[in-house]
């Protein structure tokens, strides 16, 4: 537990330091269940869903995490990190990881092996899905001033759609592990840290949310350099969100 904390709050300090606009709305750690760590959409387990050791764990077959609203706002710039690890193949079913309503959506396909599918823009990239027993880190970004959305994965751009054709809708509820009303499509495997912004994070804060998920310990000369940016970021903006985006972070 002690390193998540210390490897949250030096995520969230960079990350404040790099961008003054960033701005998190929602994150779900699941350090005890589906409780929104900084705003108030906290999320139902339904089905068997249970967290356990931080982790979200899913079993593919009925279980899910249902929301009463939309964690996505319908307009203007947003991002979506999470980081999943799926340790059973799925190939032949259709998989989501994050939906809302039928135009948001990230998964993967029915393909053998299956590719990363993201809602009506289809395979960014031609990327396959990871089917391992590691964590990977996903990040979609919509950006309602380029005029595009983004897709990344495990803090690499793999795909650039110039459109900003994927909406999440007004109104529309959001799951994780589970497509929207009337299709199945539900993930086998674990979850953690799935963070919702209202506001389109750049490629260097995607790839520094991946950096804080690795598994080998970052050089002390990041971590000096981080914490020269953190506190630099603190003392010149001093911002009402910095207390809540410490609570970001991993196992």
């Amino acid at each position: 537990m002690m390193q998540k904390l210390i490897v949250r709050f030096m995520f969230s300090i960079v990350l404040l330091a790099a961008s003054a606009e960033a701005a998190l709305i929602h994150s779900y750690n699941f350090d005890v269940d589906a409780s929104d760590s900084t705003g108030s959409a906290d999320g139902a387990l339904l089905n068997g869903a249970s967290v356990s050791g931080g982790v979200l764990t899913l079993d593919g077959t009925n279980d899910y995490v249902q929301f009463a609203a939309g964690l996505v706002p319908s307009s203007g710039s947003w991002t979506i990190l999470m980081r999943a690890v799926q340790p059973v193949s799925q190939i032949g079913s259709y998989v989501e990881l994050f939906s809302q309503g039928s135009s948001l959506y990230l998964g993967h396909d029915n393909a053998g092996p299956p590719k990363v599918r993201v809602a009506n823009w289809g395979s960014p990239g031609n990327t396959a899905f990871p089917q391992d027993t590691l964590w990977h880190d996903y990040a979609l970004v919509s950006d309602s001033t380029a005029g595009n959305t983004k897709f990344y994965l495990d803090g690499a751009l793999m795909g650039t759609l110039n459109t900003l054709a994927i909406s999440p809708g007004a109104g529309d509820t959001t799951r994780l592990g589970r497509q929207h009303t009337g299709f199945a499509e539900y993930f086998g495997g674990s979850m953690d840290d799935v963070y919702v912004y209202d506001s389109a994070l750049s490629a260097s804060e995607v790839a520094l949310y991946s950096l804080s998920a690795s598994p080998v310990p970052i050089p002390g000369a990041l971590w000096l350099f981080a914490s020269a940016l953190g506190m630099l970021g603190w003392m010149r903006r001093r911002r009402p969100q910095m207390m809540t985006q410490l609570c970001l972070g991993r196992n």
